[in-house]
This record gives structure tokens, sequence and C-alpha cells, in this order.
């Protein structure tokens, strides 16, 4: 063998070894996510393979069927030991989405919406770029998700024999979730129940809030249980608790406290009933000259106007105000409405749910 050709031999040998020693000489490890991170590239390093400076970086996210979603670039400077990687430490921070719905869905989110994901993270050296290292982790984000039950609640009578099952999502509820909502008869306890009895009605639906038909009534004096589970971009994201509740069979009263604070239009909004006994009371921040809010009334169902129309006079500042529903407006009891809040040029119009009681069937505190 010629000196040359020795010269070749031994350069090849030293970068095979020299690039296992690098890669062998890093560990990445994945940050656990937290609600509205904007980042895949939060990382812990541990480098001891003697090399330190820059680096180039870069993750690539997956969702579980293994379809890319997004990639990530930057510059970070790796010192020995172990470095934690967050946005202050990334360089040249370059993003690009491959998915257009997901990249709403993280939009929608200020962040990483409530998924899993596979994450493949890179290294690279910047000085010897046949060096480089990838390690690839799942990550979840869904366990962020509590789906919190608001009627019926755990453990609760209800004497409607068609209820208004209603729930709400913590953090990201601004999101397009659908939901799947299970109502199963009690059978020894509430998990045999909901994972081996018959469903009295398992429906999706894209509203927090489901009324059990006419043609599927409680019966008086029974146990049940129910569920609602949540998906996202075709991914189931999270499961309630199983809640329990009992249908009583005596004369039918709501058992709801008779003080209802007001609420303001403005933060919520018309996916979740509001409850209205006999009035509504709301509270709303008048910013402009325009003095005047105007009032009006939809069946939920049909979306049919109610022969309803109310003006209200505003200062600046906060406003509250009760609209007695009983005896202006001639609404059923037990039912739901629309109520759209608006300005009288319209810059500002808030549409809500509310569920209607009569007052006269609430029992005594």
């Amino acid at each position: 063998m010629n000196t040359q050709k020795l010269k070749t031999v031994v350069l090849l040998v030293f970068l095979s070894v020299n690039t296992t020693i690098f890669s062998q000489g890093l560990r990445i490890f994945s940050t656990p996510f937290h609600p509205f991170q904007k980042s895949s590239l939060n990382c812990s390093i541990l480098n001891s393979s003697g090399k330190i400076g820059d680096f180039n970086i870069t993750s690539n996210v997956y969702d579980p069927t293994g379809n890319l979603l997004m990639t990530e670039k930057a510059i970070v400077t790796l010192n020995e030991s172990l470095n934690i990687i967050s946005e202050g430490f990334l360089r040249g921070k370059e993003v690009n989405f491959i998915d257009n719905d997901f990249e709403k869905l993280f939009s929608l989110s200020n962040g990483f919406p409530p998924l899993n994901y596979k994450i493949c993270i890179e290294l690279k050296s910047s000085f010897e770029s046949k060096s480089s290292y990838q390690e690839c982790n799942t990550s979840e984000v869904n366990n962020l998700i509590n789906i919190l039950p608001f009627y019926p609640q755990n453990e609760m009578e209800v004497f409607e024999t068609n209820p208004l099952f209603s729930w709400g999502v913590s953090n990201y509820n601004n999101l397009p979730f659908e939901y799947k909502l299970k109502v199963v008869k009690f059978d020894e306890s509430k998990y045999r129940s909901i994972n081996r009895g018959v469903p009295l009605i398992e429906i999706s639906t894209l509203d927090p809030f489901f009324i059990l038909p006419s043609q599927i009534p409680l019966e008086n004096n029974e146990n049940y249980v129910w569920q609602v589970e949540s998906f996202l971009f075709g991914q189931p994201v999270a499961s309630s608790e199983v809640f329990e509740f009992t249908k009583n069979g005596e004369e039918r009263l709501e058992d709801i406290p008779k003080v209802i604070s007001y609420v303001n239009v403005i933060e919520v909004d018309d996916k979740t009933p509001l409850i209205a006994i006999g009035k509504f009371k709301f509270k709303y921040l008048e910013e402009t000259n325009d003095n005047i809010l105007q009032i009006e009334l939809f069946d939920f169902e049909s979306g049919e106007k109610i022969k309803y129309k109310k003006k209200l006079l505003t200062v600046l500042g906060e406003n509250k105000f009760e609209i007695d529903l009983s005896l202006d407006a001639y609404l059923k009891h037990n039912k739901l409405y629309k109520i759209k809040v608006f300005s009288k040029n319209m810059e500002n119009s808030y549409d809500l749910s509310i569920k209607y009681i009569n007052p006269d069937y609430i029992k005594n505190n």
C-alpha cells in the first residue's frame, strides 16, 4: 500500500471514530411540554463530547401516525456538561409548517395544541459538518387537558326527564374540539357501567352541551353515569372522569341558587349556556360614547326570532343590567335560548346561550 492510500485510510478511520465519539458524547433530553409552549427545541443537552461552540439544532415534529407537521432550525452554543436550551439560547431560528391545518391550530392555541407528538432533535457541529447526533422522543400535551362537568355534576340529583348535559375544557377552550358524550344506566360501579353497559345514548357533538332527546327519557329513581371524550385534529385528546347522577321522581324543581352573579358579555362565549332565573344579569364595559345597547332573543334550536326587543342606556365604564324575562319575553321553563347583545352601530356584538329557569321552579334554599 502506498503512502497516499495509507493516509487516506487513516483519515477515514479517524473521521469515523471521531464522529462516533462525538455522537456518544451527546445526549438530548426532551423538556416536558407546558400549556402554550411555542418551540419544540426546548430540551436539555448533556455534552461530554469534548466539542464546545456553535451547533446547528433541528427538530422535526410528527403526529403519532408519522406525518411531518413542522420543522424548526436554529443555532445554539454548547458548553461542556449540561446545557438547558430554551428560546433565549437560540439564534437565527426558522420555523416551517408543513401541515396547514396544524398551523391553524398552532395559531389558535398560541403554541402547541394539546396533541401527542414524536419530536426528533438533531445536532450538527458547525465546524464538523459530518458530525451529527439525533434523538427522538414522544411528547404529550393532551395530559394538560381536564374536562369539567357543569351539569349534572357528580353524585347530583336531577329532576328533568331530559336534562341538559354540559361541560367545559380547562386550557385551550378556544379550540374547535369535537366531543363524544356517552350516557349509561348505572350497574354495580360507574366504571363498569361506562365500559360495559349499553349506552342510553352515545353521540358526537361540536358543542360542549347536549340535551337528551325526548324519545330517550330518564327513568325515575334510577342512577346513571356519563362521560365525555374530546378530539382534535382527528386525535383523541382527553376523557373526563365518569360522573354519576340520580333521576329523582319527586316534583320537578330546580336545585339552583337564587343568587346568580353578573356575567361579563365580553368575556363569555356562546357555547356554554348561562343560567337566567327569571332575569338575565350581565355587565358591560362601555368604552365609547355609543351609550345604547340593544337586546334580541332567539329560539336556540330553530333560530327563530322571539318577539322581544329592548334598548338599554349605558354610561362610560362598567354597566350592570338585569333584564326581566319572566314578564316581558314569556320564555318557557328549562328551555335554551340565544340572546344577542349589540351596540346601535353594530361595532360590538355578542351572542350568548342561556337556559331559562322559571323562578317558581326553584327549591327554597
